[in-house]
C-alpha cells in the first residue's frame, strides 16, 4: 500500500464477481480476503458500508484494479486493488 492513512478494519466488501471481508482500507487501496476467483489486472465494482456514529451508515461504491491476488489457506485468496472510482453516499 501506499503512504496514505490505513485503516485495519473488517467489513464485509461485495462485488461483481462474489464478496469477502476486508482487512485493511485506506483512500488508495483496499486489502481483503475472498473465495471469488480474482487475479491481477481484473477490475472489480461494488460497494462497502460504514456504520456511522449517529446512526445514518456511509455507503462506498468502488470500481478498482486487482494490484495482486495469493492464495491464503486452501481456498481463500488475499487480494489487493486499488480504487479508480469512487462514491460515496448515505444509507437509506
Amino acid at each position: 500500500m501506499t503512504d496514505f492513512a490505513r485503516h485495519v478494519v473488517e467489513l464485509p466488501i461485495r462485488f461483481d464477481q462474489g464478496s469477502g471481508r476486508t482487512r485493511v482500507v485506506s483512500r488508495e487501496e483496499v486489502e481483503f480476503t475472498t473465495q471469488a476467483p480474482l487475479a491481477a489486472g481484473d477490475r472489480i465494482a461494488g460497494s462497502l458500508r460504514f456504520q456511522g456514529k449517529h446512526g445514518r451508515d456511509t455507503v462506498f461504491h468502488y470500481v478498482a484494479l486487482v494490484l495482486g491476488a495469493k492464495l491464503k489457506g486452501r481456498d481463500r485468496l488475499e487480494v489487493r486493488a486499488r480504487f479508480e472510482q469512487i462514491q460515496l453516499a448515505a444509507a437509506d
